[in-house]
């Protein structure tokens, strides 16, 4: 049998024109994979900025909770700076404006024509009270005639301290012995201090203009935002409270139960602050208020 020729001008070896167009079906291939990849980058790229914005602007974040309903309003101008560097020239303007009574489960009060005065029971109305049950008053705000708080006083428990003065003020009336006694008292604490610290700063109040009444059965004197009140009971004599007495008070007839883990016991401290937003002007009508302040039935 003769072999089979194959036929002239062929090969099992492909054609030129063969490996051209194959080559050219890899490459678009491969570019085409390429783009794909590419605009998938760009739009998974959209989709996260996209994101990302709308979780910036939308999502809620949460305001900050005010400690007290005093604390300032955007629309209400800080007053804190001026009038603290301010006298108090405005105490004796005319404060004629039409008063009303105020009578309380527990206070009784003047205020002046649309003022008005919150009391607060059971651990309601103050911010210094640790965790327990409570009973009586233990919180009272005074609320201008645009309902904003312009002064508070808090029940205060389970607070403590030292019998000493890092500040202690006086007026031309204060008891010499009064500021020595703190002041030695304070300074001998001071230097058994590790390491020891700074003699006690004295304050003299003797030319500043006051007001000058009783709060709920306390002597008192108001310089601009602050209280003080007299730790002595004889006549003509004024010491202002320093240390820890500046800022807690007993007022006759006010108390209130304290009850945790079965324990109770009756406490009678309070503590008083004007909020950051009163006016000068307020001052006079709020003198009213407090210099007029009482405990019910007494």
């Amino acid at each position: 049998m003769e072999d089979e020729k194959q036929p002239s001008g062929q090969s099992d070896i492909a054609s030129p024109s063969s490996k051209k167009s194959g080559g050219k079906l890899i490459v678009l291939i491969i570019a085409g994979i390429g783009c794909l990849v590419i605009i998938c980058a760009l739009v998974s790229a959209g989709i996260y900025f996209m994101l990302k914005d709308s979780n910036d602007d939308d999502v809620d974040k949460p305001d900050p909770v005010p400690l007290y309903d005093d604390v300032q309003d955007e629309d209400t101008p800080d007053q804190t700076s001026d009038d603290t560097d301010q006298t108090q020239d405005n105490n004796d303007q005319d404060t004629d404006d039409e008063t009303e009574s105020y009578v309380g489960d527990k206070i009784t009060a003047t205020v002046p024509d649309g003022w008005t005065i919150d009391e607060l029971y059971d651990g309601e109305g103050s911010s210094m009270l640790p965790d327990g049950s409570y009973v009586g008053l233990t919180g009272v705000i005074v609320r201008n005639a645009g309902g904003q708080s312009v002064f508070r006083i808090q029940a205060v428990s389970g607070v403590g301290g030292i019998d000493i003065c890092q500040t202690i003020y006086k007026f031309d009336d204060t008891e010499e012995s009064y500021v020595t006694e703190y002041f030695n008292k304070t300074k001998d604490f001071n230097q058994s201090a590790i390491p020891p610290e700074d003699d006690p700063e004295i304050v003299d109040l003797s030319d500043e203009d006051y007001k000058e009444y009783e709060l709920l059965g306390l002597e008192v004197r108001r310089i601009r935002k602050k209280i003080y009140f007299n730790m002595s009971s004889e006549s003509g004599v004024f010491n202002p409270a320093c240390g820890m007495f500046e800022n807690l008070y007993s007022f006759p007839g006010l108390n209130f139960t304290y009850e945790y883990l079965g324990s109770s016991s009756t406490v009678d401290t309070y503590t008083v602050n004007f909020s950051n937003t009163i006016k000068n002007d307020e001052l006079p009508l709020l003198d009213i208020v407090l210099g007029s302040m009482k405990v019910k039935g007494l």
